[in-house]
């Protein structure tokens, strides 16, 4: 900004290509599956999704359930009973757990998948070294979007030639679990 505002002379440090900063930053990014700690904090996250998942699922098959025995119950009532108000009422409450059935089972087919999922850190790892692969696939819009979920500042020391990219830990964290979440 010096330079554009007070003349090129006034600047300590020449023009910079953008290029050459946007590789910088992508391989400050990339480093971030060599940190044990970063892949560790991933895995920890992870499981404690996957366990948090499980019991949702457990919560949502036991709510299941009761509600198919109360169904069960209403519905050998009404097959004491006769006329076409309970025709009807039958019908709804046979629809019904229909509807529950199937969201029972995929529900349970949920929880058996997640059950038998496991991170662990050289998946992880794995996972979080195809970055390059990842990122040659994304448009630069989609780059761009990435870089700015996950960088808070880029600073360039002229002087030095060292460019220095702050992270959002938040970002980080979350941008390491969609990518863990899509594989």
């Amino acid at each position: 900004m010096n330079a554009h505002q007070k003349g090129y002379n006034q600047c300590p440090t020449r023009s910079v290509s953008a290029p050459v900063i946007e590789q910088a930053v992508v391989d400050q990014i990339r480093g971030i599956a060599a940190n044990p700690d970063v892949v560790a904090e991933v895995v920890r996250q992870l499981d404690e999704q996957r366990v948090a998942g499980i019991e949702g699922l457990e919560r949502e098959k036991r709510v299941m359930e009761k509600e198919l025995q109360h169904l069960g119950e209403e519905i050998a009532g009404l097959v004491r009973m006769n006329g076409k108000l309970v025709t009807d009422r039958m019908a709804d409450l046979q629809q019904r757990v229909a509807i529950l059935e199937r969201q029972l089972r995929e529900v349970r087919d949920q929880l058996a998948e997640s059950v038998g999922q496991t991170m662990d850190v050289a998946s992880v790892r794995k996972t979080l070294r195809e970055f390059d692969g990842v990122w040659s696939e994304m448009t630069p819009r989609e780059q761009e979007k990435f870089v700015k979920t996950l960088v808070e500042r880029v600073s360039y020391d002229g002087a030095t030639g060292t460019v220095t990219v702050g992270f959002r830990t938040t970002g980080t964290r979350q941008l390491c679990l969609e990518v863990m979440k899509n594989k």
